[in-house]
């Protein structure tokens, strides 16, 4: 979730979260990363139940990109 944050909300997103970047994706993002979990079996990523949902979490992670004004991505499961 981290390289996830950092590639669209931008590298410094901890240290500034008055940034555009933040402002904008940083609750859609986790909206995303609840809405990906419950789809990749669990109600949130830290409860995900084994390897196999993480690494389906993982790779819809490293897929979801901003098109327009919009997080979107292409299943990759």
């Amino acid at each position: 979730m981290d390289r996830t944050r950092k590639r669209i909300e931008g590298e410094d997103y901890k240290e500034k979260p008055d940034s555009e970047g933040y402002k904008t994706w940083h609750k859609r993002l986790t909206a995303w990363f609840k809405n990906t979990a419950a789809i990749c079996g669990a109600e949130k990523p830290s409860a995900l139940p084994d390897s196999e949902s993480r690494a389906k979490f993982i790779a819809a992670c490293d897929a979801v990109e901003i098109k327009g004004d919009e997080l979107t991505e292409t299943c990759p499961f």
